[in-house]
């Protein structure tokens, strides 16, 4: 019984140290997709007769090519939270609670999108870049509610903490968003106005 019980463990953990390096696999040819990523690529929106210059061909370029569009630069946290995953299974340490890793991933990626889209702020193009269509969605969004991307930490702490009572929190949301739509001589109040 204990030699049938030893083998079956064995057997589990080659068997995590093969998906550890299937995951590792999957995890270089994807940085490898988006690193050689080219705009100009065949795609799904693209249509160019030219071959791509994506190392992984035109599979590489599609793959590439959605994820940079919709992702921008967030795109490279999927390989990220792939090789610490693979690590954990080459080191033969099982991934724990994986089903909400896997239900939070999207999360962390739409989350780094729009942190990252706060990057084009400074730039006069209309278009997603550094964010993709995600953050750039996601930040106008936030500019149609009059608050800046720079202002949401600041905003939603109070709210988030929970410390303070609902109408105070309410009256420094309204004077963060004041702050941040450039109206600051209004929201001053009649203390500064006296003065």
């Amino acid at each position: 019984m204990r030699g049938w019980a030893e083998a079956l463990a064995t057997l589990k953990r080659r068997l995590l140290e093969s998906l550890g390096f299937s995951l590792l696999l999957a995890c270089f040819l994807l940085v490898l997709a988006l690193l050689t990523y080219d705009p100009r690529d065949p795609s799904l929106n693209t249509a160019v007769d030219a071959a791509p210059h994506n190392f992984l061909g035109y599979s590489g370029a599609v793959l590439a090519d959605l994820l940079r569009q919709s992702l921008g630069f967030a795109a490279f946290l999927i390989p990220m939270v792939l090789l610490g995953w693979c690590f954990r299974l080459l080191l033969n340490r099982p991934l724990i609670s994986l089903r909400l890793k896997v239900a939070l991933l999207p999360v962390v990626l739409v989350l780094g999108a729009f942190a990252l889209s706060v990057l084009d702020l400074g730039t006069l193009s209309q278009e997603a870049k550094f964010g993709g269509a995600v953050g750039w969605g996601l930040q106008g969004l936030l500019m149609r509610a009059s608050l800046s991307a720079a202002a949401l930490p600041i905003s939603a702490r109070p709210l988030l903490a929970g410390r303070l009572p609902p109408r105070c929190s309410r009256e420094r949301l309204r004077v963060i968003r004041a702050k941040s739509a450039g109206r600051c001589d209004h929201v001053a109040g009649p203390a500064r106005a006296a003065s």
